[in-house]
């Protein structure tokens, strides 16, 4: 039996869904919520369309998310506690006005410690969990493999490892050994 070169092989999910399905996305330039379908890319990366249509007929997303670094979370507490473990002096409640009213009991937020936070909502509890899932896959380390060292190695550094000599600074890709090592 022959064996297969490297250059043979080809990825069978390339092009492909690993999940797809809609939520509800917060929009805050407006401050509403938006009916979105998202398809979710071998690729890891997250595609929000105006509608499933709109995929269909291959328009441009609305957005693509490159999850790379982000915290996917479950609930208002889980988000607030990390808004006040990154923001020293900011003591945010859920009780307090919220900065963002979910449209239902089921968010599901994309954090990062210093992008843009993505913010969804779907209907049921199941639902969340599903979509819990597969955004925890979006930043995985197998997805974190397709993006550059910089997007990745930093927000570790930075963030997952306090005893790395790193921090606050980008690590030279030489050391991506030792800030992973910390882990």
């Amino acid at each position: 039996m022959a064996c297969r070169t490297r250059a043979a092989w080809q990825d069978p999910l390339v092009d492909r869904s690993i999940f797809s399905g809609n939520l509800f996305q917060y929009l805050e330039e407006n401050r509403k919520w938006r009916n979105r379908f998202v398809f979710v890319a071998s690729s890891y990366a997250i595609s929000l369309y105006e509608s499933k249509t709109a995929h269909d007929r291959s328009l441009h997303p609305k957005v693509t998310i490159n999850a790379a670094g982000y915290r996917a979370l479950k609930s208002m507490e889980e988000y607030l506690e990390l808004v006040n473990n990154s923001l020293p002096g900011v003591k945010a409640r859920v009780s307090s006005s919220p900065l963002v009213k979910c449209a239902t009991q089921f968010p599901l937020i994309l954090w990062h410690p210093y992008a843009r936070h993505h913010y969804f909502c779907v209907m049921t509890e199941k639902e969340q969990t599903k979509w819990h899932a597969v955004l925890q896959d979006c930043r995985s380390p197998e997805s974190l493999l397709e993006h550059s060292p910089s997007q990745v190695l930093e927000p570790i550094s930075v963030f997952h490892c306090p005893q790395c000599p790193y921090k606050g600074s980008l690590a030279p890709s030489s050391c991506s050994i030792d800030i992973v090592s910390c882990l």
